[in-house]
């Protein structure tokens, strides 16, 4: 068996990461190195997690691949952050610190969208705006917010239903 340092390792697992998190399986199943290697922050931040934003059922409670969505939320990635907190919102409705989780990814456009209703629907219309605003000019084409605005509410619609607490 070859040694790789654990270094060379974790680079090799966060340029596998980039093409997807399912890369990282062999990783976390090859042993303690390999585990460490998938499950470094450095990894977990920049892991390619848009599977979770077209399928977010992934991400639900109970979820398979929850565990390994968290820790990927707990390093930091902005991908986990919208998801999680799209599903926060649609679970228990709009706080402050769930509207912040979107907020922080607000470079996917998916979360421009997401924070432009949620916004508005929680009574905050100008800040609504203005997310719908900087959305439009992020992307320009009226056919591509359409297909945004499409995919965010599929993803509401895959998450699980609202929490009766």
């Amino acid at each position: 068996m070859v040694y790789l340092p654990i270094e060379l390792l974790t680079e090799v697992a966060r340029r596998v990461g980039h093409n997807g998190f399912r890369g990282l399986a062999g990783f976390i199943s090859g042993g303690t190195n390999g585990r460490d290697a998938a499950f470094d922050n450095k990894v977990l931040m920049e892991v390619d997690l848009d599977e979770f934003i077209f399928v977010s059922s992934l991400a639900n409670e109970g979820s398979l691949y929850r565990p390994f969505f968290m820790k990927c939320f707990t390093a930091g990635n902005m991908t986990a952050k919208y998801v999680e907190g799209l599903r926060l919102l649609v679970k228990f409705g709009p706080s402050n610190d769930r509207l912040r989780l979107v907020i922080e990814a607000e470079p996917l456009v998916y979360a421009l969208f997401a924070l432009s209703i949620f916004s508005i629907c929680s009574g905050s219309y100008e800040s609504g705006m203005g997310a719908m605003i900087m959305l439009s000019m992020r992307v320009g084409w009226l056919d591509e917010l359409v297909e945004i605005g499409e995919t965010v509410m599929s993803q509401i619609a895959d998450i699980e239903p609202p929490s009766d607490e």
